[in-house]
């Protein structure tokens, strides 16, 4: 099957603008005339020409010929009606350079925007023949055209966060706007048309976003930044010099040996405030003014060096060669010598700022592994040893150019960062504003439930005082009917009356008489009991619990049976004198149940002696501490029977184990004599284990430090009569060990406090105690 297809050759184009006219000719025929101002130059083929308008500017004119007058209206009204689309679209969008409207522009793109206009372009060789060229910018590139109404681009230039603009001194309100491609050297006509430009470029670059396939650009935003900061601590000249790149403030000028800021870095934060995301004026007012101290941050420029082939400069005529060179990346610039150390010869510098780096193709340099960094009129080609030498290259050039361009992908990063933390930060709010409602919630149920419990108590105390004053009423209304009996009866029974309240009279006094002599007894007994409280306290004195005496009976020990035989005694007079006080003095109830729980401890430890010397030294312990606390407990009153009666119920048992103790073993008494005897203790030299193990003993909680109280009352135990119940000797002691400051003394700070005091030969006793308490542990042990 054969088919024909005609073809058709664009011949020229005329872009219809919000200020373009259609007319119809009024000269018979079918003719049209489409009038469009602000052409430079004149299309090619065509009826379409350049033309001067009556105002002397410049425009362009195309007349067309239909085939009958029908077809020619219809012709004018559509492209009428195109340019009055146009002529309300200029209105919502605003109106650009040269008086055209940023929405004018009919081209395929389907992206916004952002400005349009002529530009003079310098000549890719140089020189002072700058010819204009159209030039349309979107978020994603900018495309330069002949002239305004040309069909397709001349050059494309992608727009991405890498990109950056800068004002030149090559003419007259120059600037250029660097690309990963290419380096493009622009001015406008005036200085508000140059500035107008730059921040339309500004804004694209900020919007646009990275190329997805730039692997370069990948491995750029995996390098970790280096952040460090300078405290300025009197008011003085900084000695720092900064430098506006884009919206950031990069430093010009330092002595780092003076100012601690290298050359080169990003200015991050200001006392604490970053400025990352600010205003380059927002953050030199900042600045303004400052007073000490003050805190800078800063983000450090990369660093690199290493050996890289250079494509040198070809002259006229001659091949293009490749040297050896050391390149040095610091500070913001790329350097490079002639060799590696310091008799190197610097051969070329390059600025970062308003740089690009791209990776080159091997179809271009006949070489792998090259890339190429640009930066004004300068190109440097570079080729690295192995691809991931060029990559590491590539991308440290990448990041460093991004740090000395003001920020590019890092600001959005920065934005996303700070994105994250207000997110984060919300969300801790109103997790605290739904704790606080729940606490609130709370806390109005439980004022409702006090306020139901003290409306359902007052109720209760209203029922009782109605219940009471009806029994009374009761009670008032039985005596009157009571008392009018007895009236009525009075008469008859006078006599009988008189008899019996005569004897009630006799029966009265005897009562007094009996009721006089038992408060005699009573208050003969209450001194009694006095004075025998007084004499138990005496002997609970007298047999005050030592623990070196304890350990000192445990170190004798052998072990086994026998042991647990001997360790017993100590423990059950100790609390046969508690039992004995407590007969004498009514006890509480809580000291009644107290004691009756430790009582149940020495009995069960007493009982079973065969389980070993564990079970032995407990009991001892408990009933030291129950005859301590029995001493210091205050006796009820309103209690005495109660107390009388549960003492003497424990009386017989504890005079059964006393009397049982007396006969089965040595007393007390020689155990406290043996330990009386201290001469041998002053020859023995103080270890850390000995140290450690009374540490270990005394921690009786387990929490590894002891508080000023247990603190105390290891002073108050060990030390010397001229030092214990010294308040004053406690509180310097423990200041001297708890060198930690921290209200606690821990097991080291235990450890050098004691070595430290019988290194220094003070408190004696108090050394020589813990001797022995450690002696006789570590022996239990």
């Amino acid at each position: 099957m054969t088919f024909f297809l005609q073809t058709v050759k664009i011949q020229g184009v005329l872009r219809l603008t919000s200020e373009t006219t259609v007319t119809a000719s009024d000269e018979g025929g079918a003719n049209l005339t489409v009038m469009a101002s602000g052409a430079r130059n004149t299309a090619e083929g065509g009826a379409a020409g350049r033309t001067n308008n009556s105002d002397g500017s410049g425009g362009r004119q195309m007349v067309l010929q239909a085939r009958e007058p029908g077809e020619r209206d219809r012709w004018v009204a559509a492209i009428q009606a195109a340019i009055n689309a146009l002529s309300g679209a200029s209105g919502e969008a605003g109106a650009g350079v040269d008086g055209v409207a940023a929405g004018n522009l009919l081209d395929s793109s389907s992206e916004e925007v952002y400005f349009r206009g002529y530009l003079a372009t310098r000549p890719p060789r140089g020189g002072d023949n700058w010819g204009e060229n159209y030039f349309v910018l979107t978020i994603s590139r900018i495309e330069c055209y002949e002239e305004e109404h040309s069909v397709e681009p001349s050059q494309v230039f992608n727009i991405t966060p890498n990109c950056s603009v800068f004002e030149t001194n090559l003419k007259a309100h120059a600037f250029e706007l660097v690309t990963s491609q290419k380096v493009l050297h622009v001015k406008g006509r005036n200085a508000d048309d140059t500035a107008n430009w730059i921040g339309a470029l500004r804004s694209a670059i900020n919007a646009s976003q990275p190329e997805r396939e730039d692997p370069v650009a990948r491995a750029a935003q995996e390098i970790e930044d280096e952040f460090y900061d300078v405290v300025f601590e009197t008011k003085k000249p900084l000695g720092v010099v900064l430098e506006r790149s884009a919206e950031w403030a990069i430093v010009k000028l330092s002595n780092p040996e003076e100012t601690g800021v290298s050359v080169g870095s990003a200015l991050t934060e200001i006392n604490g405030k970053t400025v990352v995301l600010n205003g380059y004026m927002d953050t030199i007012k900042a600045l303004t003014g400052w007073q000490p101290p003050l805190r800078l941050g800063f983000r450090r420029a990369p660093k690199k060096m290493g050996v890289l082939n250079k494509l040198a400069r070809a002259r006229r005529g001659k091949v293009k060669n490749w040297k050896t060179r050391y390149f040095v990346l610091s500070e913001g610039r790329l350097c490079y010598y002639s060799k590696e150390g310091d008799s190197g010869e610097l051969k070329g510098e390059v600025q970062l700022m308003g740089s690009a780096v791209a990776l080159v193709p091997h179809s271009e340099t006949g070489q792998y592994f090259c890339f190429r960094l640009v930066s004004g009129v300068t190109s440097l080609t570079m080729q690295a040893l192995t691809v991931d030498d060029m990559m590491d290259w590539a991308s440290m050039l990448y990041h460093a150019i991004t740090i000395a361009n003001g920020g590019g992908y890092l600001l959005d990063l920065e934005r996303a960062k700070q994105q994250q933390e207000e997110a984060d930060n919300a969300r801790s709010a109103a997790a605290k504003a739904a704790e606080e409602e729940l606490a609130e919630r709370k806390k109005a149920e439980a004022e409702a439930a006090a306020a139901a419990a003290e409306a359902a108590e007052a109720e209760r105390r209203a029922a009782a005082e109605r219940l009471a004053h009806d029994t009374e009423e009761a009670k008032r209304k039985e005596a009157e009917a009571a008392q009018a009996a007895r009236e009525a009866e009075e008469k008859r029974a006078r006599e009988e009356a008189e008899a019996a309240e005569a004897q009630q009279r006799a029966e009265a006094l005897a009562e007094a008489e009996e009721t006089a002599r038992l408060e005699k007894e009573y208050r003969e007994e209450q001194e009694r009991l006095k004075r025998e409280a007084k004499e138990a306290e005496e002997r609970e004195n007298a047999e005050e619990f030592h623990p070196w005496e304890e350990m000192e009976q445990a170190s004798l020990e052998t072990g086994g049976a026998a042991a647990a035989t001997t360790a017993v005694p100590d423990a059950i007079p100790i609390a046969v004198t508690a039992q004995v006080d407590s007969e004498q003095t009514p006890p509480s109830r809580s000291s009644r149940s107290s004691r009756g729980r430790r009582k149940s401890l020495i009995e069960t430890a007493a009982e079973n002696t065969a389980e070993g010397e564990a079970a032995a030294i407990a009991a001892r312990d408990i009933a030291a501490s129950q005859a301590q606390e029995g001493g210091e407990e205050e006796s009820d009153d309103d209690e005495d029977d109660i107390g009388n009666e549960n003492e003497n119920e424990g009386s017989g048992e504890a005079q059964e184990e006393k009397a049982a103790v007396a006969e089965g073993s040595a007393s007390p008494g020689s155990s406290r004599k043996s330990m009386s005897d201290d001469s041998h203790w002053d020859g023995i030299v103080l270890t850390a284990e000995m140290v450690d193990t009374a540490f270990v003993a005394l921690d009786t909680s387990g929490t590894g430090f002891l508080n000023p109280m247990a603190f105390s009352k290891v002073i108050r135990t060990f030390a010397g009569a001229e030092h214990r119940d010294n308040m004053y000797t406690e509180m310097m002691l423990f200041s001297r060990f708890n060198t930690s400051s921290d209200g606690a003394i821990d097991k080291d700070e235990f450890h050098a406090g004691f070595l430290a005091l019988q290194d220094a030969g003070e408190h004696a006793e108090l050394v020589r105690g813990i001797k022995k308490f450690a002696s006789g542990h570590a022996t239990c042990l």
